[in-house]
């Protein structure tokens, strides 16, 4: 059986939305772990950002199409049709 969180989550990321981003209240902690729950990434906090000036975080579920550019090294392939030798001395 699988979660309400995956299904949201495939349901998201089926629905051709790039990026979603969320302003959490930095003292509701509940909701930070409900949006880390649904894949949502902490990116920053945001100082006075609510009208009685406490402090929010931003998060952020970005679809991922391509690979990270700051993840794990990709594989890169040459297309090179020869080889270059170097002789020395």
């Amino acid at each position: 059986m699988q979660s309400v969180g995956s299904t949201r989550c495939r349901i998201v990321d089926g629905c051709g939305i790039r990026r979603i981003e969320a302003a959490v209240d930095a003292e509701y902690t509940i909701s930070q772990r409900w949006h880390e729950l649904m894949s949502f990434q902490r990116e920053g906090r945001m100082r006075a950002y609510t009208p009685d000036g406490r402090d929010a975080y931003l998060y952020a579920r970005i679809r991922q199409t391509q690979p990270q550019r700051y993840g794990a090294p990709r594989k890169i392939t040459s297309r090179l049709t020869h080889t270059v030798q170097i002789a020395s001395g």
